[in-house]
Formats: structure tokens, sequence, C-alpha cells
């Protein structure tokens, strides 16, 4: 996932800086700014957006399926109570 964040960034950053008509500094040190800050940006978002803990998943399933089928438990002789 980060080579795709590095490349996307450094895309982005690139065509940014082509599209900039008025250039007050080093091109380079524009571009290795505006990509960092890009790549930061898309890593922050990835990680906030990403679901790494299922167990609001797996419960909002088991409740479900605990609703729809009366009080039986999808995991064999366990109370249904026991999983919500």
């Amino acid at each position: 996932m980060a080579l795709q964040h590095a490349r996307e960034s450094l895309h982005l950053a690139q065509s940014t800086i082509s599209s900039a008509t008025k250039l007050s500094a080093d091109i380079a040190t524009q571009l290795s700014t505006l990509n960092q800050y890009t790549f930061d940006w898309l890593k922050d978002a990835h990680d906030k957006y990403v679901v790494k803990d299922f167990g609001k998943v797996f419960e909002k399933y088991i409740h479900n399926y605990i609703v729809s089928h009366g009080e039986k438990s999808p995991f064999g002789t366990a109370p249904a109570h026991y999983f919500v």
C-alpha cells in the first residue's frame, strides 16, 4: 500500500509543479516538499479509513443473525445472549 501511495503522491506533486506558472524556489525542493506532504496526507487518510478491527462488523452480524433466526446461536449450543 505504501508503494501505491508513493506513486500517487509523486504523480500529484509532479502534475501540480508542472501546472504552476510562477516558481519562486528550486523546483526540486518544491517537488520534494509537495511530494512528502501528499504522501503523508494519503497515508494518514488510509490509516484513518481502513478498518483494522472487525469486532463491530462481527457484533452486527451476530446481532442480525440472532434477530432473524430467533434465539438460535450461529455458534452451536452457546446461548444467544452470550453473543449480544
